[in-house]
């Protein structure tokens, strides 16, 4: 029991990712995510997230009439949410776009 715990900690990101190493009852691997699939809906999501928030900086932007705080308040909103979406993207699709990144460890 302790040599397959071994075994598992030993293993390359390559092979946490691919699954060749792992088995589980269900026949897949245990630890492996297919990123292929969740390519397209985060993808998806990501841009509606980045219309909306354009049409709603250009809806503020563009508005007559005095210009309070609130303006400035939401304009600054709308542009962290624009770089929260892309920054998110990145993070959950990153192992797709880089499939060969390895994390080294240090020991």
């Amino acid at each position: 029991m302790e040599e397959d715990l071994g075994l598992l900690i030993n293993v390359s990101m390559t092979e946490l990712v691919t699954g060749s190493n792992l088995s589980s009852a269900d026949g897949g691997g245990g630890l492996a995510v297919d990123f292929k699939a969740r390519f397209v809906p985060y993808t998806t999501l990501s841009v509606c997230c980045l219309l909306f928030n354009c049409v709603a900086l250009a809806a503020i932007c563009f508005v007559r009439g005095p210009r309070t705080v609130h303006h400035r308040l939401l304009a600054n909103l709308t542009i962290g949410d624009v770089v929260g979406t892309v920054l998110l993207w990145l993070y959950y699709n990153s192992p797709y776009i880089f499939p060969r990144f390895e994390v080294n460890p240090c020991c």
